[in-house]
């Protein structure tokens, strides 16, 4: 009954939600880049050495 009471108390209230969700986003945002920009690395290498070992 208490998560229900919370969960209808976050319903009620969007501009906290929007805010924490905001927050969230931003910091979430922020270690996704990372992570994309390290798996996007590894996938250009990937291509790359596919390429030159085909052209040989």
């Amino acid at each position: 009954s208490k998560a229900k009471s919370t969960k209808e108390k976050r319903d009620s209230e969007p501009t906290d939600t929007e805010a924490t969700g905001a927050s969230e986003s931003k910091e979430s945002g922020k270690d996704k880049g990372k992570v994309v920009a390290a798996t996007e690395k590894k996938v250009l290498k990937k291509p790359r050495s596919t390429k030159t070992k085909a052209a040989k």
